[in-house]
């Protein structure tokens, strides 16, 4: 076998075919072998065609009864509390988490600037340590 590198891709070619570096990728796969006998699938599940015992098909009605009975009920779940939600909140649509987020960033920040401004003095720093000053010092 030889072995040959194309455009960062390794292609093994047997060696009789042919193969040289001047060909394209394309051209090499024409060369592979690939080995198809080994199918390791699950078994078959029984259909319609197959016959089965009137025990096994009643089991097998029953379990689809159950299956079906399970997937209208959690439709009819989710169908109710998209009611009960729409009545108490009175909203239909409903908006993102991230809108809602960006959206109440947006109101605090318009609020901090247009809101009114208070300044509290205690006249505390008399009684400070100069470390203490310096850690509640503020710079706007």
């Amino acid at each position: 076998m030889m072995k040959y590198t194309e455009c960062e891709a390794e292609v093994v070619c047997v060696k009789d075919a042919g193969c040289r570096g001047d060909r394209s990728l394309f051209e090499a796969f024409k060369f592979l072998q690939i080995d198809t006998s080994c199918n390791k699938s699950k078994p078959p599940l029984a259909t319609e065609n197959e016959w089965c015992s009137r025990n096994a098909l009643r089991k097998q009605r029953h379990w689809e009864k159950i299956i079906a009975a399970r997937k209208n009920k959690r439709k009819k779940e989710k169908e109710k509390k998209k009611a009960k939600r729409s009545e108490v909140t009175g909203i239909t649509f409903r908006h993102s988490k991230r809108f809602l987020k960006a959206l109440t960033k947006e109101r605090l920040l318009l609020a901090k600037d247009s809101g009114p401004k208070l300044c509290l003095d205690l006249s505390m720093t008399d009684h400070m340590t100069k470390k203490g000053n310096k850690s509640t010092c503020w710079s706007d």
